[in-house]
């Protein structure tokens, strides 16, 4: 593991709970910073709204974390990779995941007729599409249903995609070199 300092992301401030000295952020990003001291004000749906421990501190939070080292990230995504069988876990404070190759199949109408295309164009009317839906069931407008399947290639992810996050695929199969995708914005230099 290697300690780096990061720039945390934040959605802004609050008027509600207590203006700019409150920060809105996520719920992973809240539990980073109240690990740090700051002070918990509201948890919402989907936000938490944090206080700083030092109430005079304005601008971008920052917090000293461990990130794993990449030989530590391969190696771990390798192993996993090896066995081939999707799994989660966390390592330190970082959640992972691995997904194996897999195929996928999906189905789609393709429709022809004027009527569809006028409905298409005017997606916000209701009506138009409750005919449209009408006119596919009682088979007045024709369409063929087409089935595609896809290949997916294998992934593995590891930390939080707001502060820090890597992942690695396979691209071009299972016994090639992952191909690395890395969010290390956050890190300050």
């Amino acid at each position: 593991m290697k300690t780096v300092q990061m720039t945390i992301q934040y959605y802004g401030h609050s008027r509600k709970y207590g203006g700019r000295k409150t920060y809105k952020v996520c719920p992973f990003v809240a539990r980073l910073l109240t690990q740090a001291g700051w002070q918990l004000i509201h948890v919402g749906h989907s936000y938490v709204y944090l206080a700083p421990k030092d109430a005079a501190f304005r601008g971008d939070p920052t917090v000293t974390l461990e990130i794993p080292e990449d030989q530590e990230i391969e190696q771990l995504a390798q192993s996993l990779h090896s066995k081939g069988t999707a799994v989660e876990g966390i390592v330190s404070q970082w959640s992972y995941a691995y997904t194996p190759a897999h195929r996928t199949q999906s189905s789609f109408l393709q429709m022809s007729g004027t009527d569809v295309l006028m409905g298409l164009e005017q997606k916000r009317n209701q009506s138009v599409q409750s005919q449209i839906r009408k006119n596919l069931l009682s088979g007045s407008i024709p369409f063929t249903v087409h089935q595609t399947e896809s290949e997916n290639q294998a992934d593995f992810r590891i930390g939080e995609l707001t502060v820090w996050y890597v992942s690695l695929r396979w691209p071009n199969g299972k016994n090639t070199e992952p191909v690395w995708y890395r969010n290390t914005k956050g890190i300050r230099d």
